[in-house]
Formats: structure tokens, sequence, C-alpha cells
């Protein structure tokens, strides 16, 4: 379920406007209407009707007679213990917060959820503030019970949502930009995980709070960059609070001055605007402050019905392209050797520094398959896969300035996110960063949904893109979109260490999936006379592919003997040994045979083994006597991504041969296409649309 987050005041929910309730004892102005009923047109019950209306989604509020409690101050009273059963996605329970000692347990299912405090020292706007618990739990009936469990307990709300989506009143009275993201922002957004944040009213509260409008702009731009931080759209609205002379007597500043602000910060963020305040305007153009007062305002604060339904359209406006938006599969991975999930999520507009891309092709690669096999342990849910490649379909302008990307582009999705602040990439070594992120690492269930590889989209930083040359064909290009970039920062860490591997006589590549066949082609392109390529699969297609790719010879594990290639090896070198060994396989037991190979002073480029697949048995003094250079690389920078592209567009004669390798699956095919990928029966597997 995903979350729409309205953080409103006393204008946009409608306290004290017509409407309100005066029957009960003692009264509740029209913001008081908790435990009562959700019937009154406020902004946000009409904002809500709507949004449901246009999704699949439902909302519930439990009154007070309904639950049988009696109610004081418009809160109804908890004396020992209060058990419902209901059916929701989303639960939703607000406390008033007193003065005297006050807690409550809350269990959800038979097990405790939280027990909270519900006493404050706060006597701000007369009243002690409030204690807000969001509880997703699933689809279903569920069965919720809170315990008083000292002082006096009061209820403010108890609202249940299921479906698309929840539309939650985050509001806090007359609260200031600056406060609210201080003080209330993990109890009233954060929590909640939204996907979406419509900024009501903050003009009006910086304005009644005296706060100066350029102290105001600053705050509103904080407020929306911890709101894009947490993958949430921002939308900022504006409202106007009353008519006739607004800037006095709260503020020295008049309140348009607030209203400008508000419009500069989100031009300046580039975010959307509902801006209520100018239609307002428009509407009331003309007309004497009578007439006006008549048409939208119930007194000289609080607008009336009119005044909420434009509320409501302008902000719906703003906010449908969102919530009736195209939807996209993704793959889910759920855990170790279970099943992917297909799921699907909307495709919302990328946030700031990022870039919302459509799949054209993303490979299964080997470390995927670890993943699987519960070698390269990760926590669920996530869509894992690394080897993305797609089109450019949305990123803000001012990010396609920054980048040079623009929409229409073919890119590849580098996975690797250094921190640049750690010494190996002071150092220009970012490759192997001691603080390594990864663009793939998001819960799926949080906006904007597609982190990795494995869905019909991806949302990744702008940073992480590299243009694919227009000269290549981005599908072909997938097919060693990792193992390119693999194989050659092996390569290049070879040369750094001294290693001269275009002048080698003999070399050697253990094993022949995409990274050992990328190797080859690699070797073959620097002229190696003799390239022996080791394979322990009884594969002759893939055999006969490796010869075309350059290898002058197989040796397969399956018809001869290990110490026999060994021995091969040596005298194909002149009794001396292989100058370099390349190890692709991934199975522990090809290091032993691999440090055999090699020549006095050679060197073994280990990338290959990259998941905890046992220990075994070396002989450690050969590297001493043998003086060997061992060089592992477990990573690839976006310079590897730029020398593979351009290593591509240098050998065209390759494309066609590359562009055969594989075998495409849909995203919702998955299952059947790790199958396959598991048991070697492709060469290289790949999901496309």
């Amino acid at each position: 379920m995903k979350t729409i987050v309205c953080t409103g005041d006393s204008h946009t929910w409608g306290q004290g406007a017509k409407g309100a309730v005066q029957s009960i004892n003692p009264p509740a102005e029209g913001g008081d209407l908790r435990l009562l009923s959700f019937q009154y047109d406020c902004y946000v019950n009409l904002l809500r009707r709507m949004v449901c209306e246009r999704t699949n989604s439902e909302f519930t509020e439990y009154e007070a007679v309904q639950l049988k409690l009696p109610l004081t101050e418009a809160c109804a009273v908890l004396q020992s213990s209060l058990k419902i059963e209901l059916v929701a996605e989303l639960i939703r329970i607000q406390f008033r917060k007193q003065k005297t000692p006050s807690s409550a347990s809350i269990y959800l299912d038979g097990a405790l959820y939280e027990t909270v405090n519900l006493q404050s020292g706060n006597t701000g706007y007369g009243f002690y503030g409030m204690k807000t618990v969001g509880i997703f739990c699933g689809e279903g009936l569920h069965t919720l019970e809170i315990v008083n469990t000292a002082g006096s307990v009061l209820i403010y709300r108890i609202e249940t949502y299921k479906g698309e989506y929840a539309v939650i009143n985050s509001g806090i009275g007359s609260c200031s930009t600056l406060r609210y993201i201080e003080e209330y922002w993990n109890d009233y957004v954060e929590c909640y995980h939204p996907s979406l944040v419509l900024m009501e009213a903050h003009t009006i509260n910086d304005w009644l709070t005296k706060c100066p409008p350029d102290e105001y702009e600053k705050n509103l731009v904080r407020f929306i960059r911890k709101i894009k931080q947490i993958n949430a759209i921002p939308v900022l609205m504006t409202v106007s609070p009353i008519l006739g002379n607004q800037s006095a007597p709260f503020n020295d500043y008049p309140y348009d001055e607030f209203i400008k602000a508000s419009r500069r910060a989100a031009q300046s963020e580039n975010i959307n605007i509902a801006d209520a305040n100018l239609e307002i305007r428009r509407q009331l153009y003309g007309l004497s402050q009578e007439r006006q007062f008549q048409l939208m305002f119930s007194d000289n604060w609080h607008i009336n019905d009119l005044g909420h339904e434009l509320y409501a359209q302008c902000a719906i406006k703003k906010i449908e392209r969102e919530i009736t938006m195209q939807k996209a599969k993704a793959a889910i991975y759920t855990g170790a050797n279970q099943p992917f999930e297909i799921k699907e999520y909307p495709l919302v507009t990328p946030p700031e520094g990022m870039a919302k891309i459509k799949l054209i092709a993303s490979g299964i690669c080997g470390t995927d398959i670890h993943i699987h096999r519960g070698k390269i342990p990760l926590q669920p849910p996530l869509i894992i896969g690394h080897e993305f490649v797609g089109c450019v379909e949305e990123l803000s302008a001012r990010d396609s300035e920054k980048c040079g990307i623009q929409p229409g582009d073919n890119v590849i999705v580098d996975i690797a996110c250094p921190c640049g602040e750690c010494v190996l990439c002071k150092q220009g070594d970012d490759a192997n960063c001691l603080n390594m992120g990864v663009t793939n690492g998001g819960n799926p269930e949080i906006a904007p949904h597609f982190f990795g590889g494995y869905g019909e989209y991806n949302y990744s930083p702008i940073k992480n893109l590299i243009k694919i040359p227009k000269e290549l064909d981005p599908k072909m290009t997938c097919v060693f979109a990792c193992a390119g970039p693999t194989a050659l920062h092996a390569f290049r860490l070879a040369k750094q260490a001294g290693a001269h591997v275009e002048k080698a006589n003999v070399a050697v590549v253990q094993g022949l999936g995409p990274v050992g066949i990328f190797a080859v082609i690699y070797l073959a392109s620097l002229g190696i006379p003799h390239i022996v390529a080791i394979t322990a699969r009884d594969n002759m297609a893939r055999e006969a592919l490796a010869m075309k790719l350059g290898a002058t010879e197989i040796c397969n594990l399956t018809r001869t003997d290990a110490d026999e290639i060994t021995k091969h090896v040596r005298e194909l070198a002149g009794g001396i040994g292989a100058d370099i060994v390349f190890e692709a396989s991934g199975n522990p037991k090809a290091v032993p045979q691999g440090m055999e190979m090699l020549r006095n002073r050679g060197v073994y480029l280990v990338p290959g083994q990259y998941s905890n697949s046992g220990g075994i048995e070396i002989q450690p003094q050969i590297i001493t006597f043998n003086a060997l250079h061992i060089i592992g690389s477990s990573q690839y920078s976006v310079s590897d991504v730029e020398d593979y592209l351009a290593f591509l567009k240098a050998n065209p004669r390759l494309h066609s041969c590359i562009a055969s390798l594989t075998s495409c699956y849909k995203v919702d095919e998955i299952n059947k296409a790790f199958e396959d990928a598991k048991y070697g029966n492709n060469i290289k597997t790949m999901l496309t649309q």
C-alpha cells in the first residue's frame, strides 16, 4: 500500500468551519471530528474520496459511538481496553497527550506492537500534543487491541485503509515549517513511507509565527529535500488564509511575500505546485469584499465548502498523474532458493538526481545466481540484477544538462556507488571503495520502486548512467555489460602492477561463462599467440564459440585430467608455464591448478571467485618460489564501462557474433530464466521487453 501524506492545518481540514458538530456533549468543532465521522466535506476528506474513486482504495474511521466509548473534548476515553476486528492494510491510531502520566499498549493479532507514553509537558495551542502510531499490517482480517496501562488515555483517531492508496492527514495546527520537520517529521511523515507528500498551508503557518519570507523559503527548501531523501514526491500547495489586509496584525510582511517564496522554492527544487491561492484570486477577481466572503469564506479565517472543493480540485489535478499512472512489472527476490515474485509498481516521476529508464535488456549474472543460491546473503525484498541496459524516458532538465544525457538516449546502468571520500577513492581507485554502495539496494515497496535490474523499468542516479554510442546496438551491448568491464578492470590492475599482458606468449582462461569468453576476446585482440580456454562443462557449442572468438585451443576437464592440462600448458610455453592465467570459473578448485600453470613471475588474475563456495588447499610455497603475482579484482568503475564501450566500437566485426549469444525472456519468466542460467543451458541469459 502506498500513502499520500497531507501536511495541512486547520484551514485545510476544516476546524471551526461550517458543518461542525455541536450536538455532542461537550460540543466539537469541525477540526475535532475525530472518532465521530469522515463525512465532513473538508479538503482532506474530499481528496481521500477523489483518490479512492481513481484507485482501488477504501478507508474507514471508527466512531466513538460504534466502539461504545465516552467522549470528552472530542476524544474517546479509554477506560480499560478496546478490542476491534478489522480488515485493513494500514491502521492509524492517534492519541491526545496529557500533562498527567498516561500510557497505552497496542496489540496486533495478539502480539504486543508498541507501548506508547502519552504524557507531555507541551501546552502550546491549548493542548498537550498528539502521539500517532501507523501500523502496516498486510492484507486481511486483523485484531487490534488497545489497553490502558496508566492514567487516563484519550483516543483521537482510529483509521483503517486498504487497497492501493491511503490519504493521511498529518497536519499539526498552526505549526511552522521548521518546527514541523524537527519535531513531527518522524511521527507524522517518515513512518508512513509516503510515495507522495502534499505540503499544504506552510505559508500560513510561517506567516502566523512571524517568520520572515526568506527564512521561510530556506526552511521550505529543507522540507522539500527531506521528502526527496525518503524517495517521496513532494507537491507544494499554496492556500489563502483570510481576506482583507493580510499583513496585519500577524507579520511585518504581506502574506503575498510568503506565496512568492513558496513558488520560488518549488521552482528551485523542480517540484509541482498546486496553486490554490492563485485559483482563489481568479475566482474572486473584481468582486466586492462582501461578495468574496459570501462565495468563499465561512468567516474571516476559514474557507467554506466551495473553498474546500477548490483546494481538493487543485490538489487532485497535480497528483492524478501519479496515482493513475502506468504500472510496470518487477521480479522480486524473496529469499535464497525461493521463486521470484512478480509484482507491479507505478511509474513515478524520477526524483531529482535520478532518471527513469525503460528496459531494453538486463542480463542474469553469475553473481545473481550466487545470491539466489544463498552464497551471497542479502535481505529480501529486493530487485537484484545489475546488468541493466535501457532507454532514458525521463529526468529533470537540470539533471540532463548536468550529465549530458537526454530522454531517448540508451544507457548502461553502473551498479557501484563509491563514497568518494575513503583513501582508495581519493587515490583514484573508486572500484575498490571501502564504503561502496549499490544502486539496486532499495526496498521495492518504497517509491520509485524499480531500483535493480530485474524490472521493466529502472530508476538510478544519473552519475551511474553511461551513454551507449549510437553505433552500438544496446541489446548486443548488454551481453557483456558486466563481464566486459569486470575483465577489463582486472587487466587494468595487471597493468598497474607492471604486468605487460600484451607481451604474453601463452595465456590461459579458466571458465567459459561471459567473463571468461570476454577475456578470450580481449586477449585475442592483443594478438596473444596461444590462448588456452579451460572448461568443466561438456558443451561443444560453447567450445566452438570460444574458438571462433579467439581461443587457440580448448581443454575440457570432463575429457582430460587436470594434471595433463597443466603439463600441456607448460609444454606449450617451452616448459616454463603460462605468462598469464585469468580465473573466471568461480570454482575454488580452479585456483590451485591456475597457480601450477604459471611460469616464474607469472600473473594470476582472479575476478571469478565472487562467492563463498567453500575452501581449498593450496601450496603457498609456489607463490614464494615462483614469485607469482596474484591479483584479485572484485568490481569495476564507470571508466571501465566506458572502456568496454570503446572496445566494442573499435571492433565492429564482433557485433553480430556477440548478438547471437543471447537467450531472451520476459520479466515474468524470471524463474525459468534462472533455471536455464543455473544449468548452463544458455551462453547469455537476458530479460527483455
